[in-house]
C-alpha cells in the first residue's frame, strides 16, 4: 500500500513537470523565430511614401528619433510611411515617453 501512493506521488511529480519543460523548450523555440524575424524584417527594403526605398531599420530610426519630419535626400518631400504615425505630433510624445522611461531606470 505504501509503496502503491509513492508511485502515485512519484508519477504525479513526473507528469506536472513533462508540460512545464516541453513549454520552455516551445517558448525558446519561439524567442528565436521572433529573433529571427525580427532581423530577416530590419535587413528588409520598404517603399516609402515619397517613392523612395529604405531598410526597415533605417526607416525606423528615421520615423522615431527626431528630426521627425525628416526630408528624403533623393527628392526632399517628407519621409513617411503607413507603419507609423503620420503625425509629428504623435512621434514626439511616444520618442518623450521612451525617454522617460529610460531615465526612471
Amino acid at each position: 500500500n505504501y509503496l502503491k501512493s509513492y508511485v502515485l506521488y512519484a508519477s504525479s511529480l513526473l507528469y506536472q513537470r513533462i508540460p512545464t519543460s516541453l513549454y520552455e523548450s516551445i517558448s525558446a523555440a519561439t524567442m528565436e523565430e521572433k529573433k529571427t524575424r525580427r532581423l530577416a524584417l530590419e535587413q528588409r527594403p520598404f517603399q516609402s511614401c515619397c517613392d523612395c526605398w529604405f531598410y526597415y531599420s533605417c526607416l525606423d530610426k528615421c520615423m522615431k528619433e527626431p528630426s521627425f519630419s525628416t526630408a528624403c535626400l533623393v527628392d526632399s518631400r517628407r519621409v513617411c510611411h503607413p507603419d507609423w504615425p503620420s503625425d509629428i505630433s504623435d512621434l514626439e510624445r511616444a520618442w518623450a515617453a521612451k525617454k522617460s522611461s529610460q531615465k526612471r531606470d
